[in-house]
């Protein structure tokens, strides 16, 4: 049994190229790419009515299913990731194609592991269901080896793969707005829900919302969840704002449209049976922190909501904040500045590295993917950077020199 998506036809060229990037991803790891399949060409419901006849506005689809390989060993079935971040309940990933049924239960579970039978604190799970006998078991990422008797850890990110594109997928159906591909990444439990859900309300107050496949395609467009979070970061740290930036303030409008969205979300919980965006919406919204990579979930309620209360979707007219930010040397070159850090994530994956930014005087750029933690390094400290230049990259508009083998010295 393979998952089915509804697209409408004006996304599907869109929809591929974003199915394309996890292809690469899966492709990398060795296994087959993920394509999707038209099945047929269908009429949806775009949830208008004609203004003269008031009868339901049809727009043309295409019925799609995804083939992919599964994630399967040793006659287990991986069926889906439980991030267990948030207080208020458990954010499910679910592989699409399993033909299986997450039981209610994993929504609300602990983050405990069914191999080694200890309850400690843990991000993420991996759900996996014995084919022979249907029966799931919920088991810790570091216990995959010793419960499959081998390194089973290139199936577990296959799995997280396959996940984030089935949440791609329903994001292009019923729920275009959801930034699915923002799932993935950092450990930032600092993040307020009301805060970030109000800096997101400021933007859509002023530009719209703009989703994450919508930046994606243009070439003058930030995402709402990205602009949110720079606004959030420059107000509580003006000193960190580029030159040429516009910082928005939070007015009454935005406060009481924040509200009403999480309330929109909180709701699903009086559903008896929720779809798994409703409910990672409703444990979202019901969480006073979330991590950076949720953020993508929260800035879409927003969205979301807008669109059901039938206002109409951003224009795109707001454009990628503005930088001063240039390339600095050239690739290879070795290059030493005084810099202000100004962002550290954590990104987890097959390896665990440290992403840390920094700005020069000048507002120019600096990226460092580091494999350990700098003790000390935080938000706002000023040092001595010295490293050599691998690359010169551009993220949301914005010039930023990556450097590799860095040294850092405190003032």
């Amino acid at each position: 049994m393979k998952n089915e998506y509804k697209i409408p036809a004006d996304f599907f060229a869109e929809f591929t190229v974003a199915i394309e990037k996890f292809s690469r991803k899966a492709v990398k790891l060795g296994f087959a790419p993920i394509q999707p399949k038209i099945l047929d060409s269908i009429f949806i419901d775009s949830g208008k009515r004609d203004k003269l006849t008031k009868e339901k506005i049809m727009i043309p689809a295409y019925q799609v299913e995804l083939d992919a390989p599964v994630a399967k060993i040793e006659g287990y079935i991986f069926a889906a990731t439980l991030d267990h971040s948030q207080e208020a309940g458990t954010l499910v990933r679910t592989v699409p194609n399993t033909g299986l049924t997450i039981p209610a239960r994993y929504r609300d579970c602990a983050p405990s592991c069914d191999h080694c039978g200890v309850n400690r604190y843990r991000r993420d799970t991996f759900l996996v269901c014995e084919e022979l006998t249907g029966a799931f078991r919920q088991v810790g990422s570091t216990c995959l080896q010793d419960f499959f008797g081998h390194d089973p850890h290139k199936i577990a990110a296959l799995a997280t793969i396959l996940a984030n594109a089935d949440l791609c997928a329903q994001g292009y159906g019923d729920f275009d707005d959801y930034d699915g591909d923002r799932m993935v990444g950092c450990d930032r439990r600092f993040v307020s829900v009301e805060t970030y859900a109000r800096h997101c309300a400021a933007i859509c107050r002023k530009y719209g919302f703009v989703s994450k496949k919508m930046a994606y395609e243009s070439d003058s467009l930030s995402s709402t969840a990205f602009d949110a979070e720079q606004n959030m970061l420059w107000t509580m740290r003006p000193n960190l704002k580029p030159k040429g930036c516009e910082v928005l303030p939070i007015v009454q409008e935005d406060i009481d449209l924040a509200n009403e969205s999480l309330a929109w979300a909180q709701a699903f919980s009086d559903k008896a049976e929720r779809s798994d965006y409703e409910h990672n919406a409703m444990v979202i919204a019901n969480s006073p922190f979330i991590e950076y990579r949720a953020q993508g979930i929260l800035a879409s309620i927003v969205g979301v909501f807008l669109r059901n209360k039938g206002e109409k979707k951003a224009k795109a007219s707001r454009p990628v904040s503005a930088s001063a930010s240039a390339w600095q040397g050239e690739v290879k070159e070795k290059v030493t500045r005084q810099v202000t850090m100004t962002f550290h994530r954590l990104i987890e994956g097959m390896y665990t590295s440290h992403l840390y930014k920094f700005i020069d005087a000048d507002g120019n750029v600096f990226s460092w993917f580091s494999s350990n933690s700098i003790d000390g390094l935080t938000e706002g400290v000023n040092v001595k950077l010295v490293g050599t230049i691998k690359k010169l990259d551009e993220y949301q508009g914005e010039k930023q020199t990556i450097l590799t083998r860095c040294k850092v010295t405190f003032n």
